[in-house]
């Protein structure tokens, strides 16, 4: 088989989640094996998967966005995108992550109160 990774992966068992969609779904998984542009992770085999989405690293403290590479039954592997082409993707701190989509939600509730105060007056 050609080894097509860019970086080592080590093994690990990481407790973290997935998340996607406008809604933030989240998804419980296991990083089974984690380098500096992707990840092996177990989920249920039974839920359908996004091809991008967000990986929590609970006990780093970090995220990565992520995209599906590949799945067979619970496993997926992930590679992780970065901001430009040749560079590494650089990890996304949770707390600032947090802060981020509370500040994207506060941002959307305050367009559509702008819009219902235009529409009234």
């Amino acid at each position: 088989m050609i080894e097509r990774r860019t970086s080592e992966r080590s093994r690990c068992l990481y407790a973290g989640r997935l998340a996607f969609g406008k809604i933030a779904t989240q998804l419980d998984c296991t990083i089974r094996n984690l380098s500096e542009t992707g990840a092996r992770i177990e989920v249920s085999d039974a839920l359908p998967m996004p091809d991008t989405f967000e990986v929590q690293i609970t006990k780093r403290g970090i995220a990565y966005n992520g995209k599906m590479l590949w799945r067979h039954g619970s496993e997926i592997g992930v590679v992780f995108k970065s901001n430009s082409e040749g560079e590494k993707p650089t990890p996304i701190p949770l707390d600032q992550r947090h802060q981020i989509v509370h500040t994207q939600a506060t941002v959307a509730a305050l367009r559509a109160r702008i819009m219902q105060l235009t529409e009234a007056g």
